[in-house]
C-alpha cells in the first residue's frame, strides 16, 4: 500500500499545480495570472463584457494573495460579474453594482505594484489592493492599503507606469 501511495504522489502534484491559476509566490498567485480565465468566463457570460477592476483583501507582503475577484461590465446590459478566483476553483456571480470603466490589461501586475507602493511609504500588516479607474478616469490606478490601523499607509499608484499618485495615512476607527 505505502508503495502505491508513493507511486501516485507526483501525479497527485501534477493534478494540484496544473489546477492552480498561474505563476505562484509565497503562499499565493498574482492579481493578472488568471486574467485569461475570467476575460474568457466573462465573454461567455455576455459578450461586450470588459474588465472593470481586481481586487483582494487579503494580499501576502510580496503583491501575491490566495484569491482575487475580477469583475466585468456589460455596457450593453448595464449588468456586472464577479469572478473569484482561487487556487483550482472560479466562481461566478451577478452583482448589482460595480465599476464601469474599462481597465483594460495594460497594467502592472500586483507583485509590481506591491513593490512600488512598499517604496512610496506604505505601512502596516494587513495589505489590501485593487485596480480600477477612480472619478471619472481614463487613468486606471492600483490603491494599495497596508491595513486599517491608526497610522497604516495606503498608496495609489498610475496602475501603467507605477508612478506614485498619493499616499493617505489611516486615522484609524
Amino acid at each position: 500500500m505505502k508503495y502505491r501511495l508513493q507511486r501516485l504522489c507526483p501525479f497527485v502534484y501534477a493534478i494540484v499545480i496544473a489546477a492552480l491559476p498561474g505563476p505562484l509566490l509565497a503562499g499565493g498567485f498574482t492579481a493578472k495570472s488568471s486574467l485569461p480565465t475570467t476575460v474568457s468566463l466573462a465573454k461567455k457570460w455576455v459578450s461586450d463584457a470588459v474588465l472593470s477592476s481586481i481586487s483582494s483583501l487579503e494580499v501576502n507582503d510580496d503583491g501575491s494573495a490566495k484569491w482575487w475577484i475580477h469583475s466585468f461590465y456589460s455596457p450593453s446590459t448595464k449588468r456586472h460579474l464577479s469572478i473569484t478566483v482561487k487556487p483550482g476553483r472560479v466562481d461566478t456571480t451577478e452583482v448589482r453594482t460595480g465599476f464601469t470603466k474599462p481597465i483594460g490589461g495594460d497594467f502592472l501586475d500586483s507583485d509590481k505594484a506591491m513593490a512600488e507602493a512598499k517604496k512610496n511609504g506604505l505601512k502596516g500588516n494587513d495589505h489590501s489592493m485593487g485596480v480600477n479607474v477612480l472619478g471619472t478616469g481614463p487613468t486606471v490606478y492600483w490603491t494599495v492599503t497596508g491595513g486599517f490601523e491608526k497610522g497604516d499607509v495606503s498608496v495609489t499608484l498610475d496602475a501603467k507606469s507605477g508612478k506614485f499618485i498619493r499616499k493617505d495615512i489611516i486615522p484609524g476607527f
